[in-house]
């Protein structure tokens, strides 16, 4: 942040013009801001922690934190920082930051330091994803609410690891990344779908809890009492049921087949053959986390259906 003040030297915030409408980029900026600071990062250690019930809570607490702070004082030093808007949006390289640091600094040599800076935790942050989605997968898998889910739920004795559903990860990485060769439009859409796919998660579970009044939810240590957890909640519920439909609109007006947004359809598709998913498999015995859920919450040690398991305390 120092570089880029300093490249600077003027310390003037962006003039920001006309009304803010669906095709304003501040608009997009709120959204954005709003709706990715989801807290599933940390919530994915939960069964590889020590007294995850106290400290995954405190683990959120902080990533939001830290995020918020940090996320914050880097917008404000790129808003001080950029002094030509017109030439950073018709910018042809398909990562406008680095004109935005070339700006900044007013050397190509110090916009490639700072590139460097990002790409590198990057690099990490992708390995961890990759390793991150894998469990998730696994978990799914040990569940059985996925396909092949013996084969997928599976850890691997020699590796000590699930290395079943991280190399079945590795495979639908590599369709994503076929399809982005194919077509960028269609990878754009895949990629866009998560902010709403994510957030449509915490609303089917939260808004059930809402109307159930909690009956199904295993108490814990940092349990809201319940005035403010219906606070909470019916804020939470509210943003989510506004702001997903926002982000199914077309980018900008006119659109075509190219300019389309196409979350709507890839998000009802995802739905339709989830939710069909979920009825097929029902009828067949599943049952689903909740079977560890109860596991624990009766106090016992041992989480069944996880090979070479130990035994965990509560």
């Amino acid at each position: 942040m120092g570089l880029l003040l300093w490249g600077r030297r003027e310390f003037y915030p962006i003039p920001f013009h006309g009304p803010i409408d669906l095709k304003s980029t501040t608009v997009k900026f709120k959204v954005d801001i709003l709706t990715t600071t989801h807290s599933d990062c940390v919530s994915h250690l939960a069964e590889e922690l020590p007294s995850p019930r106290t400290n995954i809570p405190k683990a959120i607490l902080a990533q939001y934190t830290v995020g918020f702070l940090t996320a914050l004082l880097y917008l404000i030093t790129i808003f001080y920082a950029v002094n030509d808007l017109d030439s950073l949006f018709s910018n042809p390289w398909p990562f406008p930051l680095a004109e935005l640091y070339r700006q900044a600094t007013n050397t190509h040599g110090g916009s490639l330091g700072l590139l460097l800076v990002i790409f590198v935790p990057t690099f990490c942050t992708n390995i961890g994803c990759y390793i991150t989605s894998g469990r998730m997968l696994w978990t799914l898998g040990r569940d059985d609410a996925t396909p092949f889910s013996k084969w997928v739920g599976k850890v691997d004795r020699k590796w000590g690891n699930p290395f079943n559903a991280t190399l079945a990860c590795g495979g639908i990485n590599t369709i994503l990344g076929c399809i982005y060769i194919g077509s960028s439009t269609a990878f754009s859409a895949f990629v866009g779908s998560f902010i709403v796919l994510s957030s449509m998660s915490y609303l089917a579970f939260i808004l059930p809890n809402i109307l159930t009044r909690r009956r199904h939810v295993i108490s814990g240590p940092f349990t809201m009492p319940t005035p403010v957890f219906y606070t909470v909640a019916s804020i939470a519920c509210g943003y989510m049921v506004v702001w997903i439909p926002i982000y199914c609109f077309p980018f900008a007006v006119p659109f075509d087949t190219t300019t389309m947004n196409y979350t709507s359809a890839l998000v009802g598709g995802v739905t339709i053959l989830l939710g069909g998913w979920y009825v097929w498999i029902r009828k067949r015995g599943y049952v689903g986390p909740r079977r560890l859920v109860e596991t624990l919450g009766n106090g016992e040690t041992t989480i069944a259906g996880v090979e070479g398991s130990v035994a965990e305390k509560v």
